[in-house]
């Protein structure tokens, strides 16, 4: 194995106040151990990537998602951590915004209140032309 794709989240539409304790912890674990699992059984010294898929709540947040908000800010954090401690490596973390046909958004049935807020859903098939663009670059900050 040579690179790491992780892309695991979960999260429920739920106010920070009424959140249980567990539930917020989870979704953070979610993609806290889970990075941290895959980065235990393949150290990052064999590895030529590590790419994450994270959400841009993590930096602006969303109302009933302090869960996820927290996760993927925590997610970005750690990619930066493990690319300064390990600079072989291609980097990326994937701040992306809803899916129009797939993942939480969707499941969650909170795209109509999206578009609502202006918020345009982007198609799988231009997520993944993104990321094969991303591929080919070097990470911002790389000499």
């Amino acid at each position: 194995m040579t690179a790491i794709l992780h892309g695991a989240g979960v999260s429920q539409l739920q106010l920070f106040r009424d959140m249980e304790l567990e539930s917020y912890r989870r979704g953070i674990r979610v993609k806290a151990r889970g990075l941290y699992n895959l980065l235990a059984t393949v150290p990052p010294q064999r590895l030529k990537a590590v790419h994450v898929t994270s959400s841009v709540l993590g930096k602006t947040g969303m109302q009933g998602q302090a869960d996820y908000t927290f996760a993927n800010a925590w997610l970005d954090g750690a990619v930066s951590a493990v690319a300064a401690a390990y600079p072989h490596l291609h980097y990326l973390s994937l701040g992306y915004s809803v899916w129009a046909e797939t993942g939480l958004g969707k499941r969650l049935g909170t795209l109509d209140s999206l578009t609502l807020l202006g918020v345009t859903a982007m198609s799988t098939q231009d997520r993944v032309s993104s990321y094969l663009d991303l591929l080919q670059s070097p990470p911002v900050g790389s000499p």
